[in-house]
């Protein structure tokens, strides 16, 4: 069973600062799967083919950079975290 972020309905993932609530918490885990599940969950509640050209990608390219296990470069993650106009705060210990 996967972990979750305290967020699991992605229905909501509709305003800019309940998205970065969303992805700052699952930063919190300290887990990349996690983030990455919350970023998929972002990028299809905003429309993963918008997402992607927004992005400048091709919509299959955003779906295996998104896909479970993947391992996408940070300059990847923090343009789609700017597309989605969020900013992501750093974890401090």
């Amino acid at each position: 069973m996967s972990k979750r972020t305290p967020f699991d309905s992605p229905e909501s993932l509709d305003q800019v600062d309940v998205i970065a609530e969303y992805l700052n918490a699952s930063l919190e885990e300290m887990d990349p799967q996690v983030f990455l599940s919350a970023l998929r969950d972002v990028a299809f509640a905003k429309g993963i083919a918008q997402l992607a050209r927004d992005a400048g990608l091709e919509r299959e390219k955003l779906l295996l950079t998104l896909s479970p296990g993947a391992e996408p470069s940070a300059d990847l993650v923090m343009e789609i975290a700017r597309v989605v106009s969020i900013k992501l705060r750093s974890h401090k210990s």
